[in-house]
């Protein structure tokens, strides 16, 4: 079910205010409507009147955006390092296995693996990193670990 996009110019926005307003940054695939949404309920609850109240609510209506925005790449950007975190872990459990003889079963293709479409192949490298007590969690943890610079960026 698709929602009614709002745009800037259905917002009750004063026109000597107006030229404060202006587009939000948008990732591919967002609609700017969310974010004049937004505003919208925030002038319903704040219910501005002088152009102090408009610049504050335009400010915190721009925080609020830029914190959804912020947050998303933040967590984006450690999704996306869980692969080398994943490789990384199994670099540093794989030489104290007995049974891995094999030079083609490296961590690099078996970090593959735990993103593979074959549940079989998948299985078996949570199963490994179960049996060394690797969960989620410290995926997660070894990827913020590897962006901490980035992230701090994002931070910033």
């Amino acid at each position: 079910m698709e929602t009614e996009s709002v745009k800037v110019q259905d917002v009750d926005i004063p026109d000597y205010v107006r030229g404060i307003f202006c587009e939000p940054v948008l990732l591919e695939g967002e609609d700017s409507g969310l974010y004049w949404k937004m505003v919208c309920a925030l002038i319903e609850e704040r219910k501005p009147r002088t152009m102090s109240d408009w610049i504050a609510l335009h400010d915190l209506s721009t925080k609020l955006w830029e914190e959804r925005l912020f947050r998303r790449a933040s967590n984006a950007l450690i999704r996306c390092g869980k692969l080398a975190a994943v490789q990384q872990i199994l670099d540093e459990i794989i030489p104290g296995e007995s049974n891995l003889k094999r030079i083609q079963d490296n961590a690099a293709r078996r970090g593959n693996k735990y993103f593979s479409e074959n549940e079989k192949e998948r299985n078996e490298i949570h199963s490994l990193l179960a049996k060394f007590g690797v969960t989620e969690a410290e995926l997660y943890a070894r990827s913020a670990q590897n962006n901490s610079e980035a992230l701090l960026m994002w931070e910033g």
